[in-house]
């Protein structure tokens, strides 16, 4: 980007001096009483996927861009989740702790993740990807989202389908997988709870990639305490970090990250990528 004029601040204080002579800002957070300094201040721009990253009301004029680039690393980090979970590889390592050779519990409970239906809530940038990924392992997939498109994706087969949100609870019954990529919006508050949790078979494994808020978590404790759903793999949490006392660090078949399935030593590199390709100047 030949044209543009680049300032490196190396701290707080040098960011906030600097934003008088900034039109766009890159950083991981910002405060609201910052826009008095940046009267020329056009973009806020932030490597994080999540929309809810900046909780500011920016000045008109002045838009808030966050990144879009991380859906091919979170989509490798669920279909590691997904690979574990049927082939018995995260019930193999709970095992083998505890019993001297657990083969028999866990070649009983091992499926093959082809042919394997996939119902994605939240099927947008990161959804998609989780699709395109989860379809070089020929599972069957359904994405939930707001607005249906009428064209479907091109790595699409006949037996895939996009559906409205209202549609979930008929698809629930026949997932073998379920994962939760949503934003964090009034709209998608514990969108997941005892209903839908009772709606999954016996066998099926969650996966929240998303937004912890989209979960019940006290719903999907109850959920594995009484195996009423086969595993949760959970990357984001109701409150972050997740509490030392919480229920879900001990919970059977319950797997936890520390929010960090985009992570990749080249993320920034990802970053700058998306970030020239959407501001060319």
């Amino acid at each position: 980007m030949p044209s543009a004029g680049i300032l490196h601040a190396r701290s707080k204080d040098e960011f906030i001096a600097m934003l008088s002579q900034a039109e766009m800002a890159i950083c991981w957070f910002f405060h609201q009483d910052w826009f008095a300094s940046a009267p020329d201040l056009r973009y806020i721009v932030t490597p994080a996927a999540g929309l809810d990253y900046f909780t500011v009301d920016p000045p008109a004029g002045v838009e808030v861009v966050n990144s879009s680039f991380q859906g091919t690393l979170i989509a490798e980090t669920v279909l590691g989740m997904m690979l574990s979970h049927t082939r018995g590889i995260s019930l193999g390592i709970d095992l083998m702790k505890k019993e001297v050779w657990p083969r028999r519990e866990v070649t009983n409970s091992m499926r093959r993740l082809s042919g394997s239906h996939l119902v994605i809530l939240g099927f947008g940038n990161i959804g998609g990807w989780i699709a395109r990924r989860a379809k070089l392992f020929g599972c069957r997939i359904t994405g939930i989202r707001r607005r249906p498109r009428h064209l479907q994706p091109e790595f699409f087969s006949y037996e895939d389908r996009v559906l409205p949100v209202e549609k979930l609870h008929d698809v629930l019954p026949a997932a073998d997988h379920l994962v939760i990529a949503l934003p964090r919006t009034p709209g998608t508050e514990k969108i997941i709870g005892r209903t839908e949790l009772d709606l999954l078979p016996p066998h099926a494994a969650l996966y929240n990639v998303g937004r912890g808020n989209a979960l019940d978590e006290e719903a999907l404790t109850a959920a594995l305490n009484e195996n009423r759903i086969g595993a949760a793999y959970l990357d984001v949490f109701a409150r972050e970090p997740l509490p030392p006392d919480s229920p879900l660090r001990n919970l059977p078949g319950c797997y936890l990250m520390p929010h960090s399935c985009a992570a990749s030593p080249d993320y920034f590199e990802l970053f700058i990528d998306d970030f020239i390709e959407k501001f060319q100047i």
